[in-house]
């Protein structure tokens, strides 16, 4: 991600009561895709749609937060598997968000994009990093029982000789694809009649002086 700074979301109200939230203004987002090929179409798409999500006006920050990310995520990658001047099937991305309120920080990923944040310590001037978001991989228990729970399979790339190379990847079974290395995703709309989704998964944490 580039240029991190606290972005205050821009809102309006509208004549229902509600307020109307620029998610591209309050969220800084990496899109990032795994592909040889880069889907061009597809990156400019996801980086470049405009999402208003409409939600009651309401003070609770982690309802603001998560059900706001929750609901663009997932209306973004409707758009994108409705798009027909787009090939999503086996084409896809994946994406890790960051949005303030003021002194709370929400990430929310889909796939193994990361999140870092760096916390600066007064004493001996040094920088201390952390993680912020989980890598959605088949390696994960919760995430390889929604993909078998969906009928789909788990393993890594089967070689002509018959060994297997690499990380574990999603198949649909008895099918040589789509052979996906992450369990969340936008697009990819084959490797989601198995349980790849792109709901995100987001955690919250106090945004102080120091990070």
């Amino acid at each position: 991600i580039k240029g991190i700074k606290s972005v205050k979301p821009h809102k309006t109200p509208n004549n229902k009561g509600e307020l109307s939230f620029n998610i591209e203004k309050a969220i800084l987002s990496s899109i990032n895709t795994e592909k040889d090929i880069i889907n061009i179409p597809l990156i400019h798409f996801l980086t470049s749609t405009l999402i208003l999500s409409k939600i009651p006006n309401t003070s609770h920050l982690y309802f603001l937060g998560n059900n706001l990310i929750n609901t663009s995520f997932i209306l973004l990658n409707s758009k994108l598997s409705n798009n027909a001047n787009i090939d999503s099937n086996f084409s896809g991305s994946t994406c890790v968000s960051l949005l303030f309120f003021n002194d709370i920080l929400y990430s929310a990923n889909v796939g193994d994009s990361r999140a870092i944040k760096g916390k600066l310590c007064s004493k001996t001037s040094t920088w201390k990093y952390e993680q912020l978001t989980r890598d959605h991989k088949a390696t994960e228990n919760d995430e390889a029982k929604r993909i078998i729970r969906f009928g789909g399979k788990i393993s890594p790339f089967k070689e002509e000789n018959g060994s297997y190379a690499g990380p574990e990847r999603v198949w649909i079974k008895d099918k040589p694809f789509p052979g996906l290395a992450m369990t969340r995703s936008f697009g990819d709309q084959i490797a989601g009649s198995v349980g790849v989704i792109c709901e995100p998964e987001i955690k919250e944490f106090m945004w102080k002086d120091e990070d």
